[in-house]
């Protein structure tokens, strides 16, 4: 290999690797994420391997591209008038033809190596970059490690030694838990810990058993170290689509076949893509991107993972003994031959011209987009739209539940049609909070359909808590008449805690209607609140009469805090004369509704109050205090 071709053909070699390998994986896309990944992993290896071992090792020339062909241009010689004229020659000049002296041509001279230079600058500019976005993520994957503990839950450490055991994986790898992940990780290459987040220990068996088999299979197919090797290559080769295509593709092989070991360890595949949802879901909309760790529900290509998952025609199973040492000498033939071989014709030079790059060199470099690690899973709106048309009941609601938290208006058409029409009860209840957590007034009629003939009282409760949020003026008319008139006495209290979080006045009067005649005192109490968060001054009779009134007990408490709520002067007196004397529930209400009022006339009595033998009341006395003052 002559250094003046040194670098393409290095680049079109390792090209060709690439491009073979992602071949292999187009005509073959049945076999496992395991064998892909291994696949993956050697073309990684053999770039690598190509990229050092070439500069060094003499190439046997097949002859087939011509060096003039190869840099884009034709060596010029000059003739010099003799007395004998030259040889004839077919090709061109040759060292010690007499007669002859080379002269090669002044412009070519000058340019070819200043845009070699160039382009040497711009390629080394590029992997500098490159680098350092890779050392950051070992930094902070180092980082995040130093800030975690050893779990405090003993269930935790013995569910993580039996995961150990089943796997085969040595003892002394670690487990940790952070309050800075939302989500399970893995990090370190020779002492590797998988790094829990807080809230794990609340996790039932089932789940914790399918996260730690996810992270340890990670950890077993030494999928961090493949992962590293792959970002060496992006920092070598930036330049390259292909190579950001690889490291993509290595690097989703590697989840599914964590996945795919998941449910080999008699993990069943509704019960994991379960799971990973209820993972998914704590993840929410936020993106954790985390270089140099591997982690369960990162929200790369969710929709295939799952549909990976739940497909039981996927081959799972690791590539035998057979089929990696036939893919391992393939892959060594492939790299002795582009090594020991070389495309270039040789040829000799009187006095060679640097030549200038060659066109297929000179690539723009594309926009570095690096994948990455951790997307919300939550965005991926397509995703969850088919999973609210899946058989299983847990996945449709995790998913109604999924899209809620994501924010796009665009879910409130198909998780209207699954909180009137879904068969289970379950289901609609979870698209009812999300259609309220969307807040888009567009989910008004199909709630309002779901609070007038939905048979189950937990589903119509939900629907009332649900328009209650979406803080839209014409939710009042089907919160109202759910208030008055459903019989199950849950629905009506969420309803009229929904018309108060309207704080619309026109639900005054059916809140009115509620504390004067509903038989069951909790509805009350929530309607007495209600009455409170409209800010009506026309409730407050209705409130200052209750509280003096005979109901029960917690009833009368509520109306002192509304009174409180309501911001009316004329609520002072009464709630002073209720902090002296009543029940401790009724002090410590009266405390919260001075508190809510925010006169500072009452501050003398609060104080005098600090002392009273219940702790309760202490606590909202200080409160109410610490409210005014700051007021």
């Amino acid at each position: 290999m002559t250094p003046s071709f040194g670098a393409l053909e290095i680049v079109l070699e390792t090209a060709l690797i690439q491009v073979a390998v992602l071949a292999i994986l187009f005509f073959f896309r049945r076999i496992s994420a395991a064998t892909q990944h291994r696949l993956l992993s050697l073309a990684v290896l053999a770039v690598l391997l190509v990229t050092a071992v070439s500069p060094f090792v003499p190439a046997r020339r097949l002859g087939i591209i011509p060096v003039e062909d190869a840099v884009g241009r034709t060596e010029r010689v000059a003739p010099v008038e003799t007395e004998t004229p030259p040889a004839p020659s077919t090709g061109p000049a040759v060292q010690g033809t007499p007669g002859t002296a080379p002269s090669p041509e002044p412009a070519a001279l000058e340019s070819a190596p200043g845009i070699a230079g160039v382009l040497g600058t711009v390629w080394l500019a590029g992997s500098g970059l490159v680098l350092l976005w890779v050392l950051l993520g070992l930094a902070y994957g180092w980082w995040l490690s130093r800030q975690t503990r050893r779990p405090e839950n003993a269930r935790l450490m013995d569910r993580f030694r039996l995961v150990l055991e089943r796997v085969g994986l040595r003892s002394n790898i670690a487990l940790a838990e952070s309050e800075r992940l939302k989500i399970p990780v893995v990090f370190g290459w020779l002492r590797p810990t998988v790094i829990l987040p807080t809230h794990a220990s609340r996790w039932t068996d089932d789940r914790l058993h399918a996260v730690l088999l996810h992270e340890t299979a990670h950890i077993r197919r030494w999928d961090l170290v493949y992962q590293f090797l792959a970002k060496l290559m992006c920092v070598i080769y930036w330049f390259n689509p292909l190579t950001w295509l690889i490291e993509r593709k290595l690097f989703l092989a590697g989840e599914r076949a964590a996945d795919d070991q998941v449910i080999h360890r008699d993990v069943s595949p509704a019960e994991y893509a379960e799971h990973l949802m209820e993972t998914s879901e704590e993840l929410g909309v936020e993106r954790t991107p985390i270089w140099a760790t591997a982690a369960m529900a990162e929200g790369t290509a969710f929709k295939d993972r799952i549909l990976s998952i739940l497909d039981p025609n996927i081959r799972r199973g690791e590539p035998n003994m057979s089929d990696r040492t036939t893919v391992a000498l393939f892959a060594v033939a492939i790299v002795f031959s582009l090594v020991t071989t070389s495309p270039w014709k040789e040829v000799s030079f009187v006095e060679a011209v640097p030549p200038s790059p060659s066109p297929t060199a000179d690539v723009a470099a594309p926009a570095i987009a690096p994948s990455e690690a951790s997307q919300g899973v939550a965005d991926d709106f397509e995703t969850l739209v088919l999973m609210l048309r899946m058989s299983d009941p847990s996945m449709r609601e995790h998913a109604a539940t999924a899209l809620g938290r994501l924010g796009d208006a665009r879910a409130v058409e198909p998780l209207s049609e699954v909180a009137v029409n879904d068969s289970v009860a379950a289901v609609r209840e979870h698209a009812c909070t999300a259609l309220g957590e969307l807040g888009d007034p567009r989910a008004r009629q199909a709630l309002a359909r779901v609070m007038r003939s939905d048979p189950s009282a937990r589903v119509r409760e939900h629907a009332a808590e649900a328009l209650g949020r979406l803080g839209d003026a014409a939710s009042e008319l089907p919160l109202a008449a759910a208030a008055l008139e459903d019989p199950d006495p849950r629905v009506r209290e969420h309803a009229a805690s929904a018309l108060g979080q309207l704080g619309d006045r026109r639900a005054r009067d059916p809140l009115i209607e509620v504390m004067r005649t509903d038989s069951d005192a909790s509805v009350r109490e929530h309607g007495a609140v209600a009455l409170g968060y409209l800010r009506d001054p026309a409730a407050f009779d209705v409130l200052l009469e209750t509280m003096r009134g005979r109901d029960v007990e917690d009833v009368r408490a509520h109306a002192a805090f509304a009174l409180g709520l309501l911001g009316d002067s004329r609520a002072l007196e009464p709630l002073l004369a209720a902090l002296q004397s009543g029940s401790a529930v009724m002090r410590s209400n009266a405390a919260q509704g001075l508190g809510e009022l925010g006169d500072a006339r009452a501050l003398s009595a609060l104080r005098q109050a600090g002392d009273d033998a219940d702790e309760r009341v202490r606590f909202f006395v200080q409160e109410a205090i610490r409210k005014i003052e700051t007021r």
